[in-house]
């Protein structure tokens, strides 16, 4: 099978065909180059560089990538470390009110069912797991 993307930027893939990103996934190693040198200007310059201008602005180049990818506007936009934090964010956003149900299913990748648990908790909403089997949820069930 032919991949769809160069396998020196996801070097695992010489190796194997990953499918864990549910847990933690493989990093593109342009973003890794990234973060590390942004981690190492950080622990040498602290916010020397990372002013308040730059704290602002750091997602704009995300946010209007992504507005592009998606036929969007940037600030339509939502980035976060992971998609447990958006889940989060978006389950508090909601906040589902006690008459409502919220449905995911029991093989759900748990980090993302803990938010809407909690919010359950304080709103009063019922969550509801559709079984799965084998691994797959039919959601005509």
């Amino acid at each position: 099978m032919d991949s769809i993307v160069d396998p020196k930027d996801f070097p695992a893939s010489y190796k194997c065909t990953y499918l864990n990103a549910a847990n933690v996934a493989l990093m593109y190693q342009g973003a890794e180059k990234a973060i590390i040198e942004w981690q190492k200007d950080l622990g040498e310059n602290g916010s020397i560089n990372f002013d308040e201008t730059a704290e602002a602005t750091v997602f704009r180049d995300l946010h209007s990538a992504s507005a592009r990818l998606f036929n969007a506007r940037p600030e339509d936009i939502a980035a976060g470390s992971s998609a447990t934090e958006l889940i989060s964010s978006l389950a508090w956003a909601v906040a589902p009110e006690s008459e409502t149900n919220v449905v995911s299913t029991d093989i759900v990748f748990p980090s993302t069912l803990y938010p809407w648990l909690r919010v359950a908790r304080h709103t009063n909403c019922e969550v509801r797991l559709a079984k799965g089997q084998n691994g797959y949820a039919n959601p005509d069930m």
